[in-house]
């Protein structure tokens, strides 16, 4: 599930029968645009949304503390990203029953995939503020916060690239 307007799959509300972002519903992008020079400057700023949401997407981020066949020439900073996520009743139900028989809970599987693609995504937020072309020496760290929440982090360097020649 993810944007209507920009693609992106954070802040997401049901509007009708579509999804869009915190960033699309403040541009009005949800209504549909008219051809006034309001309009057309909210589709500027989605279609800008759009790019930063490429660029972040694009973002390389690795494990390692350097990048193969690229040369660091700037540490920007350390950089987080994180989520706190709930178990679903009807998901912490099956799992009881499936802690009998034995075998994957997938519910809770699928919870923790999704919080950890959220998080990554938020760590490559948090680098894009601060122009950074990676993240290096990236880790995952997962906390239960609550009786039934967790928290999934990500974290690591963010880094500048030397121009390629």
């Amino acid at each position: 599930m993810s944007c209507k307007s920009c693609g992106s799959n954070s802040d997401l509300v049901k509007h009708g029968e579509s999804h869009y972002c915190g960033t699309c519903r403040e541009l009005g992008l949800h209504a549909g645009l008219s051809s006034s020079n309001n309009d057309l400057e909210m589709a500027d700023k989605a279609l800008e949304r759009i790019d930063y949401d490429d660029r972040v997407k694009a973002m390389v981020i690795v494990t390692d503390a350097s990048v193969a066949r690229k040369t660091v020439i700037e540490t920007l900073g350390f950089v987080t990203g994180s989520t706190v996520r709930a178990k679903h009743v009807g998901s912490d139900i099956m799992a009881g029953l499936k802690s009998v028989v034995g075998g994957e809970l997938k519910g809770y599987t699928e919870l923790l995939a999704n919080g950890r693609d959220e998080a990554i995504y938020r760590l490559k937020q948090d680098a894009s503020k601060l122009g950074a072309d990676a993240v290096i020496s990236m880790r995952l760290t997962t906390s239960m916060i609550a009786v039934g929440a967790v928290e999934i982090m990500a974290y690591g360097t963010a880094v500048k690239f030397a121009e390629e020649v």
